[in-house]
């Protein structure tokens, strides 16, 4: 079982993941938050989520064996900062008993048009 679960794929580094992981032969579940986000990529599942389909998001992490989170956020945007912090802390709930390789994240911060990334291992 080769599938890993990217989180954010809607975003730039999001769709980077999806792509890389996919063309390393991983199956890819892909989580994005509009239609207009969803591409035709062999080898790649598509899942349009919204707020509160965790149901939905713990089915799929039972299936992943890595788990990539892709966040992009405003530091003036204070909601979207609580936004990413629930949905980091949820996807960690969430992940905690599940027997996966690896759990990625990567955090991009748009300031002014300028872009700083951070990328870390949770475990």
């Amino acid at each position: 079982m080769n599938k890993v679960a990217v989180f954010g794929a809607g975003s730039q580094i999001g769709k980077n993941a999806v792509l890389l992981f996919s063309q390393f032969g991983y199956e890819v579940i892909a989580f994005v938050y509009s239609k207009a986000d969803i591409d035709k990529i062999p080898g790649v599942e598509f899942i349009l989520v919204g707020p509160n389909d965790d149901s939905v998001v713990e089915e799929a992490l039972e299936q992943a064996r890595i788990v990539f989170l892709a966040l992009l956020f405003n530091p003036n945007n204070a909601q979207r900062i609580i936004d990413i912090q629930d949905c980091v802390l949820n996807t960690v709930d969430m992940s905690e008993d599940l027997p996966l390789d690896k759990f990625l994240y990567m955090i991009e911060q748009n300031q002014n048009n300028s872009y700083s990334k951070q990328s870390d291992y949770l475990y």
